[in-house]
């Protein structure tokens, strides 16, 4: 009985170490994965793909977005009309205008 309570008080007594070894874990955690900036980032993606990856167009608009893909060929179409050029982007694009250089 006396070395089962022994052992029962060594216990409580590590307790207060290991709860500081996890509140430490999860400060530097928190401090150096930037999980903030991380969120904001991907949630900026996802609203770049939802709002801007069209396909289906009529003229220069397109009408249907990726929750519109239903089908194998909506995805190809969405694939090719919509998320490729979002991602490559259609030309090079500079900071200044072509008419700074000429003058």
């Amino acid at each position: 009985y006396l070395s089962d309570e022994i052992d029962q008080a060594a216990a409580c007594l590590s307790l207060p170490s290991a709860l500081l070894l996890f509140i430490a874990y999860v400060v530097m955690a928190v401090l150096r994965l930037d999980q903030q900036n991380a969120f904001g980032l991907e949630h900026a993606l996802e609203h770049d793909i939802q709002e801007n990856a069209n396909f289906a167009f009529s003229h220069a608009m397109g009408f249907k977005g990726i929750d519109d893909v239903n089908s194998v060929a909506d995805f190809y179409s969405w694939l090719r009309l919509g998320l490729v050029p979002l991602v490559v982007g259609p030309a090079q694009s500079y900071s200044y205008s072509e008419n700074f250089l000429t003058g």
